[in-house]
């Protein structure tokens, strides 16, 4: 995709089609019906690690309704998902993301809510380049884990 391409955003909540302009490489960061302050980590550090710097990443906050929809839509599960990848291409995708099942799963996974949405992203990630569950993407997850969540945690973003 090339730099400044404009592109209509894929509906898969039944919102309003919206059209921007998504240049190669961007992380960007929406909100969809949610208040309140978002959790800060350094979202672009992740997606240039594992995904590379022209790969176009938006990571969207959704509400409990939105993300329940995804999750019984595409996965067929009932309930919040507290993340949803969907890749587009090779350099395009979108991860969905509820911040409240976010906060609730990171005890089972002995994690402070921060460190896991670290994780998450690094999950989903991982979903966007093809992997599925399993060995192969545990290895990676404790692997990009290692490198990356201090980091992640601890830059200053501007």
């Amino acid at each position: 995709m090339k730099k400044g391409v404009s592109l209509t955003s894929k509906d898969i909540a039944g919102q309003t089609k919206k059209t921007r302009s998504t240049p190669s490489g961007v992380c960007s960061i929406e909100r969809v019906h949610v208040r309140g302050g978002l959790p800060v980590i350094d979202y672009a550090l992740i997606k240039n690690s594992i995904l590379g710097n022209s790969y176009s990443l938006t990571i969207f906050f959704t509400d409990e309704k939105i993300s329940e929809e995804l999750h019984v839509k595409f996965k067929h599960k009932p309930g919040p998902a507290n993340i949803l990848s969907f890749p587009y291409s090779t350099e395009l995708g979108e991860i969905y993301l509820h911040w409240p099942t976010v906060k609730q799963k990171a005890t089972e996974f002995e994690h402070s809510p921060k460190e896991h949405l670290v994780y998450l992203v690094i999950h989903g990630c991982l979903h966007l380049l093809g992997y599925t569950h399993g060995a192969q993407m545990d290895s990676l997850e404790r692997y990009w884990m290692s490198i990356l969540l201090d980091k992640a945690l601890s830059r200053n973003i501007v």
